[in-house]
């Protein structure tokens, strides 16, 4: 079976998630657990990483930014390698586990609805002209205000033992993990030094979306190799296929590739990888009927 390596680090995924998302002491709580992430990420990433790739991992500055953003950055700032990891990302990670939650629970029609509804957010708060009507976001248990299928929801949560916790955090972390180490792919690949820009050719955007791609492979890749289980990358998953192009036509001027057709290569690739290392691993069940679930939520918008 695949190991299982905890960062170490138990997010406040049920209190928090419930806290006014834009509340200062809420962002700084999520930019300063993440910035505890990253110092444990590096000792369990450096030993899989060639020589190169660890001086590389050793230049780059990380910049956890308490601004409800949801985007990660990699870049080159004044010759300087940087990451930026806004504090949008955990916030994101964070609902989105706890949805994942409830849908283990059983409570499979309340964990898509939720799921769908809390994407649909998402998505409008990341517009540029949503930001001064940014929608709330609501916990599951809360939910149940609003969603008939997630009554009790937050019984089930009032009710969560220590392990059922340990769950919850290692989606959130594991998720969060995935995000820092996509990053980091675009500084070891390359890809920062020739960086998208506004006016590209067809061509250029071409590679940027294949540079998308090869980050995460190398992303899920690092994952295995440290021993981390995949299944709890889902809310990453979930994130990559709502905040990208719905439409063909979009993707084709877009730097990255199409949501939806990125996710479920990401689900592919994980099965691939991990059928490498068990075949008889539950993941690969396991992620084709996720394959199920993301077709139901990320449907394209009207």
């Amino acid at each position: 079976m695949l190991g299982r390596f905890s960062l170490g680090l138990l997010f406040c995924f049920l209190i928090c998630a419930q806290a006014p998302a834009q509340d200062a002491a809420y962002q700084d709580h999520l930019a300063s657990n993440t910035r505890k992430l990253v110092t444990n990420l590096r000792p369990l990433l450096r030993p899989t990483l060639q020589a190169f790739e660890a001086s590389i991992l050793d230049d780059i500055d990380f910049r956890i930014v308490p601004d409800l953003i949801y985007q990660g950055l990699a870049r080159r700032i004044g010759g300087k390698r940087v990451v930026i990891i806004y504090s949008g990302i955990p916030f994101m990670m964070e609902v989105l586990s706890n949805s994942m939650f409830v849908g283990l629970q059983g409570k499979r029609e309340c964990y898509e609805r939720h799921l769908k509804s809390s994407l649909e957010t998402f998505v409008y708060n990341s517009d540029p002209n949503h930001q001064a009507n940014k929608r709330p976001v609501f916990h599951p248990a809360a939910y149940a205000n609003f969603e008939l299928s997630c009554a009790g929801a937050e019984q089930i949560f009032a009710n969560m033992d220590a392990r059922q916790r340990q769950v919850v955090a290692d989606f959130i972390q594991t998720s969060i993990a995935a995000v820092i180490l996509h990053e980091i792919a675009h500084h070891v690949l390359g890809h920062v030094d020739n960086p998208p820009g506004p006016g590209m050719s067809p061509a250029a955007l071409e590679r940027s979306r294949q540079d998308e791609d090869a980050a995460d492979r190398w992303a899920i890749r690092k994952l295995l190799e440290m021993k981390m289980s995949l299944l709890p990358t889902i809310p990453y998953l979930l994130m990559t296929a709502a905040l990208t192009d719905y439409t063909l036509e979009a993707e084709r001027a877009s730097t990255h590739p199409l949501g939806a057709r990125r996710a479920l290569g990401l689900l592919d690739n994980i099965a691939v990888e991990v059928n490498k290392i068990d075949p008889d691993s539950p993941v690969v069940g396991q992620v084709k009927d996720f394959r199920k679930v993301l077709n139901n939520i990320t449907s394209p918008q009207n």
